[in-house]
């Protein structure tokens, strides 16, 4: 392993490595600033090494790395008589001893708003999957891309596959609970035929079988888009911690995070009846608000308020991207907490004003704290899974 002696023997050597590793001082930023603006192909070789880090895999010996390092030290001392197309190699070089040691950490950048980290680059999109647990048994959903179907053959995914683990377990009449972690989303299709989309981080509560019920009851927390085979004979209800939604024909969208300052309840089609929970009062002497397309319900500190609303922003997540309108930056955050799997810090006064835009929630966190900084406000520290927020005002 390489001694911080013998990476200062070459000065550049030691600021692009500790710069990418996160770990310069303020001066050694400006002094390895200073030199990327002295030429073109100054910041072509740190752009190179920097792209270059996340396509390369971390399975290298220490001979590699040595050759690399010394690589590195030739390229840097005769970037002037070679082409620019030749870059990629020192790149190569660098990233060989980055990996090698375990230090490929994210990169500031003390020129743009927002020091925005390699890690980021890293850190992708949530992926499909969810975890059953009947009975106390927990199975992983997310070995089959397919989604969950309950039905009165019992348990299966939308391509025909069996859920072999519970082929010696009757599931009739008992409770199941489809379970998504951060960074995980999942649908499933109850056995009354009720499409449902679990957003990150939310569970939701189901009886296996409808039959012989008066009503088709479940519990979220969380959110989740429900998409409702309507019975008129057998209303289908959800129960949150602050809110109760009684289908009447219709599909909508049901949020209620325990750390979110309200719960909400948006309708696209159809129509429901939605109401507050409020302590010490029964459902049946709760008073409920019919809720029309393009209407939100939310609820707070047991009060209820109805709204038009953005169908496009509220339906974002399940449609596939985010859209940011007006959204404060703390809310945004959250959001992005639960999609990506990642811990957020505040620092300083945060701005309450709002932020806009719209991106792919299948783009990488670096990708969706670019679009953020680009509102000239915010400004990041990515370091492993935890985000450091702070803005400029």
């Amino acid at each position: 392993m390489f001694l911080k002696q013998e990476l200062a023997n070459d000065r550049i050597t030691y600021l692009i490595i500790n710069a990418i590793n996160g770990r310069l001082t303020q001066q050694e930023l400006i002094e390895l600033d200073e030199w990327r603006k002295e030429k073109a192909a100054h910041e072509a070789l740190f752009n190179e090494i920097s792209s270059e880090s996340l396509s390369i895999h971390d399975q290298w010996q220490k001979s590699d790395s040595q050759l690399g390092f010394a690589k590195l030290q030739g390229r840097l001392k005769t970037e002037k008589k070679r082409r620019l197309y030749t870059i990629w190699s020192s790149a190569a070089a660098i990233v060989i001893i980055l990996f090698t040691f375990g230090i490929l950490l994210p990169r500031k950048n003390p020129e743009t708003d927002a020091i925005l980290f390699l890690a980021a680059k890293n850190i992708t999109s949530a992926r499909h999957g969810a975890t059953l647990t009947v009975s106390g048994l927990k199975i992983d959903l997310s070995v089959n891309r397919s989604g969950l179907v309950v039905s009165e053959h019992g348990l299966g995914f939308e391509d025909g596959a069996r859920l072999d683990q519970l082929k010696d377990t009757k599931i009739l009449t008992k409770e199941l609970i489809a379970t998504t972690a951060k960074g995980f989303t999942y649908h499933l299709t109850l056995s009354d035929g009720t499409k449902v989309w679990l957003n990150a981080n939310s569970s939701l509560k189901f009886p296996s079988t409808f039959l012989h019920a008066s009503t088709r009851e479940v519990r979220l927390e969380g959110e989740a888009y429900f998409q409702v085979k309507h019975i008129s004979s057998q209303p289908f209800i959800v129960h949150t911690i602050r809110s109760t939604t009684k289908d009447i024909g219709t599909s909508f969208n049901i949020k209620d995070y325990p750390n979110d300052a309200m719960a909400t309840s948006t309708l696209e089609e159809g129509s429901t009846l939605v109401w507050a929970n409020i302590t010490g009062k029964s459902e049946s002497k709760q008073n409920g608000i019919i809720l029309t397309p393009g209407h939100q319900a939310s609820i707070s500190q047991e009060k209820l308020n109805i709204a038009a609303v953005d169908l496009e922003e509220d339906l974002a997540w399940k449609n596939g991207y985010f859209r940011f309108n007006n959204q404060k930056l703390t809310e945004i955050m959250k959001n992005l907490s639960r999609w990506y799997d990642i811990d957020v810090e505040f620092e300083g006064k945060i701005s309450d004003e709002g932020l806009y835009g719209t991106i792919s929630r299948d783009k990488n966190l670096y990708e969706v704290l670019r679009m953020l900084e680009d509102t000239k406000e915010v400004k990041f520290l990515v370091k492993g899974r935890r985000v450091i927020v702070s803005t400029e005002k």
